[in-house]
């Protein structure tokens, strides 16, 4: 998986921080983590899936999304459940809308070995 770490506006030591944490394993051992969070526990919010996956909240908010980008993870039941790697934006063409609980974004597997 490539992913970025930093935005093209952070700083310079924004970008090194974020190529220190992938290098060291710790980026990749957080996604599995929470891609395991979301695949025993659907429809948890991040602030959640960071308690079960026992990382820090904003970890788990920066890890998530890199997972979505991956296919692996989706924010809509639908999506899930017929195994749509549709881009998560597009959701409301397919007539589905992100799931939200309190405004928080709920975390759906994408996998097809889901059992919902």
């Amino acid at each position: 998986m490539t992913t970025t770490n930093a935005r093209i506006s952070d700083p310079a030591t924004s970008l090194v921080a974020g190529e220190r944490h992938e290098a060291s394993g710790k980026a990749e051992t957080h996604r599995i983590r929470c891609e395991m969070a979301v695949f025993c526990n659907p429809g948890m919010t991040a602030k959640t899936i960071a308690k079960i996956a026992d990382v820090e909240r904003h970890e788990a908010s920066r890890r998530l999304p890199e997972l979505r980008d991956d296919n692996t993870v989706r924010h809509c039941i639908s999506c899930s459940l017929r195994w749509e790697h549709c881009d998560p934006k597009m959701c409301l063409s397919f007539g589905c809308e992100p799931e939200t609980v309190d405004g928080q974004l709920r975390w759906y597997s994408a996998r097809k070995d889901t059992l919902f």
